[in-house]
Formats: C-alpha cells, structure tokens, sequence
C-alpha cells in the first residue's frame, strides 16, 4: 500500500526530494511550434528511417492538432473506412474535455497512414502508433512520445528543450492564423471553448505584444520626416546643360532684341 501524503508535503514531492521546486530556475512556458520549412526537414529525414512509424505519427500529429492523449489513442478504425481509404476528416471525442472535434487528415497523412498500416500489417481494432512493439501492443507512452519529438528536432539542429508535444499541436494552428484562418475556426478544430482560449494557447498575444516592442526602439534616433532630395547631375553636368541651353537661347535673345529695337525707332 502507497502512503499517504498530506497537502503540507507536496511542494517536497514535487520537488524530487531536493526541497527546491522542480522548475526552479528553469524557463518553462509554452514550447515553441514548428515553422513550415522545419517541418518539411524533418519529414525529409524521418522519410529515410526503414520503418514508416515515426514519420506516420509526426505527420499525423502536426495535421490533426490532437492532443499527444487523443493521438495515441487513434486505432485503425477510427481513420480508416472498411474499403482501406484513409478517411479525410473524422469525429473524436477529447479525453480531456470530451468535447467533440472533427480533425483533418490531408493527403500527406493519408498517404503516410497507408504505408504504415500495409507495412506493420495492422488491423482495424489495433492502435496505430505502437512502433517496434507487436502489431496488437498497446500504444506507445506519451513521455515516450515527447522523447521521440525531441530527437526529430534534434536532427534538423533545433534545441530539444524548446520543443513538446504541444509543439506539434500548435504548429498547424499558427500556421492557419498566420495565412488569415479566423481565430474562431482554428479554435474549433483545437476543441476550445472560446476564442480568447485559443489566442493565449496560439501565443498570438505575447507574439504581438514582442513584436511591438521591437518595433519600438526607445534607444534608436528618431527619422525626420523631410525628405532630402538630390541631384540626379552632377556639377560637371549640370554646367555643360546650362551652356547648351544657352548656346540655343542667345540667338533667339539677340534677334528678340533686334526686333524690338527696331519697333522702337
């Protein structure tokens, strides 16, 4: 039998036994999402593995915006009709909130979840993301699907303490945002309440927030904003101009005077 802890001793549990808070001096906060370049690396480089698992389960992590708690739950069945098509869009319900969501599988997951399936041979009642274990396992661990991120990362040169599970996550979602997607919508596919909730998760408040500060620069001189305008001649130029606009006019001077002259007599 465990033993019991009182409230009091928590802040000691959580502090594996060093009297310290675990996170102590450690900058932790919302885990950095994956640009779309960075992505294409690492699905160039898991494509190279000899089994198609782990470039599956990146692929299908980052377009379906599951949680790591609904992804590895996902079975044959539940994204795969009985003609062996890859459904495009299918209903899950959230273990966290069991709310519903409608995630979206685009043709680069379907493509990936077909392989995966011909190869390990599964069957629509098995867990899709079992890896090297039997076709009939149980699911891979989410701290071992946080390693597995970390070690992807780690190929394109990419720090793997910037980067978890919700990395994956919220890589699509700011990506929609970024190219005009409603907040609303992306917050809809994400299984959120309100919008507000999908603005703090995207990071799109403190993002801008950053931004403006950048673009703020109390210690750069202000610009005027006269504009200074220059020559497009230069000194040799613009007196050989002169001349030759002389050199037209001066008879048409004399002969203007001549005339009048004459009108005068």
């Amino acid at each position: 039998m465990f033993p019991s802890f009182s409230l009091p001793f928590l802040p000691y549990i959580m502090s594996n036994g060093s009297g310290q808070p675990w996170n102590k001096d450690r900058p932790v906060g919302a885990r950095l999402a994956l640009m779309q370049n960075e992505i294409a690396k690492i699905r160039r480089e898991l494509s190279q593995q000899s089994s198609a698992h782990d470039l599956c389960l990146f692929t299908v992590a980052v377009d379906s915006m599951l949680r790591a708690s609904d992804l590895l739950r996902l079975r044959v069945r539940d994204i795969q009709l009985s003609n062996g098509k890859i459904r495009q869009t299918f209903a899950w319900r959230q273990k966290k909130t069991a709310k519903t969501v409608h995630p979206v599988l685009t043709s680069a997951s379907q493509a990936t979840l077909k392989k995966w399936i011909t190869q390990s041979g599964k069957c629509e009642a098995d867990y899709l993301f079992t890896r090297e274990k039997p076709r009939t396992s149980l699911p891979i661990s989410v701290g071992f699907y946080r390693t597995l991120i970390k070690q992807w990362v780690r190929l394109i040169d990419l720090l793997p303490h910037d980067y978890s599970a919700h990395s994956l996550r919220r890589s699509k979602a700011i990506f929609m945002y970024e190219n005009g997607v409603p907040v609303e919508i992306i917050g809809r596919l994400l299984g959120h309440t309100s919008p507000a909730s999908t603005i703090h998760y995207l990071g799109i408040d403190e993002a801008e927030a950053r931004a403006r500060a950048l673009a703020h620069d109390i210690f750069k001189p202000k610009r005027s904003n006269k504009t200074k305008t220059t020559s497009q001649f230069s000194d040799t130029e613009l007196g050989d101009l002169s001349a030759q606009i002389w050199e037209r006019l001066e008879p048409k001077l004399i002969d203007l005077l001549k005339n009048m002259e004459l009108k005068n007599d």
